[in-house]
Parts: structure tokens; sequence; C-alpha cells
């Protein structure tokens, strides 16, 4: 830690404290030693300004005895360097008014007591160290704050990566699948399919360092995922959104909405001998932005299909650890109809 006045704000809080400990010692010699108010205040202004003069000084005393681990050295040490300042500090003291006297012709009423003024000192001195301790105790205090915040945020990040690394893999897994699937049934589907698999890819690369992104980019890239699984399955996904216009400049987490859909194709479509009705919406409301994912789904199938959630969970974890709540990802179920909501805050 450097030496607290380099920085203006102490700095400027050390002049105005010296200005009030000069005006309480003035009264304290005014009515102590019972001299003219104007010998007080002279003997006031010139005893401590000097001495505040010492607290540049004082500061790597304080520094150096924290390299010390045992507490008689701390002891000795402030000891030591207390006696030195003080006596250091009296012989300018008197030097000042000797010059100044000499300057004047005669003695103002400056006091000359070497019991008061080594009194005086030594009383500065233990309240400056203590000051300086406390700085000292509050800067480290506010490190370990600042340090747990920053192993909190790297540990978000990490498991958002971790996330991540789940995510895109899978999804390139589920997708070469399909692709091979179509192959050897349908090679122009396939050659479709590869398009949007390389169109969404490139999605990707291109937003791969970012943790949030437009929801209109967000939402063409999900569709093109969704794309890709609709070649595959045809009919039996009938898709229709509601987006409202003001939704489209949100910002919203990166690759937030593909495993929602995936989690459709996978415990829905899949399972399902008729079509799957989706529903996508998103509106803005009180400063954030709402998304609804709605399918309809066959209960007799989709009991059956033994899922790990590993979409939805994901989903859930990613919102937790980038705004640190629990209320931005709700689930719905009913016989017919499965909804996700996702609440995205935009100020946080």
């Amino acid at each position: 830690m450097q030496n607290p006045f380099y920085n203006k704000n102490f700095t400027f809080s050390y002049l105005g404290i010296t200005v009030i400990i000069i005006t309480v010692y003035s009264v304290l010699v005014y009515f102590t030693l019972h001299v003219s108010w104007a010998v007080a205040v002279s003997e006031s202004v010139i005893s401590i300004t000097l001495f505040a003069a010492t607290g540049f000084g004082i500061w790597y005393v304080v520094k150096y005895n924290l390299s010390k681990t045992r507490l008689y050295e701390k002891i000795f040490l402030f000891i030591i360097s207390g006696i030195m300042v003080v006596l250091v500090w009296f012989v300018f003291n008197m030097l000042f008014k000797s010059i100044l006297i000499k300057l004047l012709g005669n003695n103002p009423g400056f006091i000359f007591n070497p019991l008061y003024h080594l009194s005086t000192g030594l009383f500065l001195f233990t309240i400056l160290i203590l000051v300086y301790q406390i700085i000292i105790l509050f800067n480290k205090y506010a490190e370990k704050l600042k340090s747990e915040e920053m192993l909190k945020q790297n540990l978000a990040e990490t498991k958002l990566n971790m996330l991540k690394a789940y995510i895109n893999p899978h999804f390139l897994f589920n997708s070469l699948n399909s692709i091979n699937f179509l192959i050897g049934t349908d090679n122009e589907k396939a050659r479709v399919m590869i398009i949007n698999l390389s169109e969404y890819f490139r999605s990707i690369l291109k937003h791969k360092d970012q943790i949030f992104i437009n929801f209109k980019e967000e939402y063409i890239s999900a569709l093109t995922y969704f794309k890709i699984e609709q070649e595959r399955f045809g009919n039996k996904i009938l898709f229709k959104d509601d987006i409202e216009e003001s939704s489209y400049n949100s910002k919203i987490p990166v690759m937030i909405l593909q495993p929602l859909f995936e989690n459709i194709i996978k415990h829905a479509v899949s399972e399902s001998l008729v079509a799957i009705e989706v529903y996508f919406k998103s509106y803005c409301d009180n400063d954030c932005l709402y998304i609804l994912l709605e399918n309809t789904y066959e209960s007799e199938f989709t009991n059956q299909k033994k899922g790990t959630g590993l979409g939805l969970s994901s989903t859930f974890d990613r919102l937790y650890y980038i705004y640190n709540r629990r209320d931005l990802f709700q689930i719905n179920k009913n016989e017919k109809k499965f909804s996700v909501l996702l609440k995205i805050p935009q100020k946080f």
C-alpha cells in the first residue's frame, strides 16, 4: 500500500483534521497555561503544523513495522521511533520559535516548556500511529472484499464456460446425427441442414467471447438451429412466434435460447406421433425482457422418456450465475402444454 498522502482525498482530510486539532489545542493552551489568545493560537499553529509535517514520514515507520511478526519487536520499534520523532519535532519547534523571536526582536510569548511539548508530541504521535493502523486495516478489509468478489466472478465465469463447453459439443452431436439420418433418405434436406449448421456455428464463433448479445441476433441464431431440426422432422413441428419489436435491442446471454429449443425437440417432437405446436413470444416490461417458449406434447410418450433435463438446468444455472437471482426462470406444465418463461433484467 502506498503512502496515503498521494491520495488527494486523504491529504485534504488530513489538512482539515490538522485545522481542527490546531483549534482544540489553542483552547487547551489558553485555559491550561493562562496565556493570551494570540499566544495560544500562534503556539498551536507552529507546534501542530510542524508535527503534521512529520506525518508523511511516520507512515513509513508504520509500514515498516508491518513486516515485523513479533509483538515485542513492534512495541520496541514504535517506542524508539516515537521518541526520535518527538525529539526531532521538539528541536525544530524550539529552533523555529527562536528564529522568529530574533526576526521580531522580542518574544511575543512563545512557550518553552519541554515537559508540556514532549507530552503533546507523544500524544500526537500515538494518535497518528492509530490513524495509520486503522487505514491499513480498512484497506486490507477492502482488498479482501475485492478479492472475494473477483473470486466469485471468476467462479461464475468458469461455470458459464463449462456450461458452454457442454452445450456446443452436445448440440453438434445431435445435429450430426440428424444429418446422418437424412443422408440416406433425403440428400437435399441433408445439404440444407449442413448449410444451416455452418451458419449456426459461424454465429457462435462470432460471439464466443461475449457474455451478452442483442436479442435479435440470439433469436436468429436459435431459429437457425430450429430450422435444422425442422428439416429433419418436417410437418411434425408447427412453429409460430410473436416478437415485440421493442425487444430486439434488448441484451440477452449468448446461447440462452438454443437449449430451450433443443429441449422441445428432445422431449416432445422426437417422441410424438402427431404435430407439435411451438409458440415463441417476447416482450418488454419494467426494464425486463420476457421470453415465453411454449409447446404441446403427448403426455403418454413424454412421460416414458427419461431425460436428464440438462438443457433446462443449464439455462437456470447460467441466469443465476450472471444475475445472481433465482426468480428469472419459470416452468409451467399441464396435461397438454409445457412452457418456459425467462425474465431477463436490462438493468442490474
